[in-house]
């Protein structure tokens, strides 16, 4: 249908917002709950971190001379959202 990678970003976005909201406002939480929600916030960034890869490939691709600098962006961006 011509989204290519969209719906799995906006599905991973889902993934990871949900769950933290979930752990944020619960204030007494099962264990077993709070593992659940910790692997979907976990599996939401690898499927993020999975659907950008071959974003990255392509565009190293169109421009190799950028590549390196499109990789530190991408190790940055993923450094500072597990900052935040």
């Amino acid at each position: 249908m011509g989204y290519r990678r969209r719906p799995y970003f906006v599905l991973s976005g889902l993934l990871g917002v949900v769950p933290m909201l979930f752990i944020s406002l619960k204030s007494k939480m099962q264990l077993v709950f709070a593992i659940l929600t910790l692997t979907a916030g976990n599996v939401a960034v690898a499927v993020a971190d999975v659907t950008v890869d071959p974003c990255l490939a392509q565009n190293s691709i169109t421009c190799p001379s950028r590549a390196a600098d499109m990789q530190s962006l991408c190790a940055l961006r993923y450094s500072f959202g597990g900052f935040v």
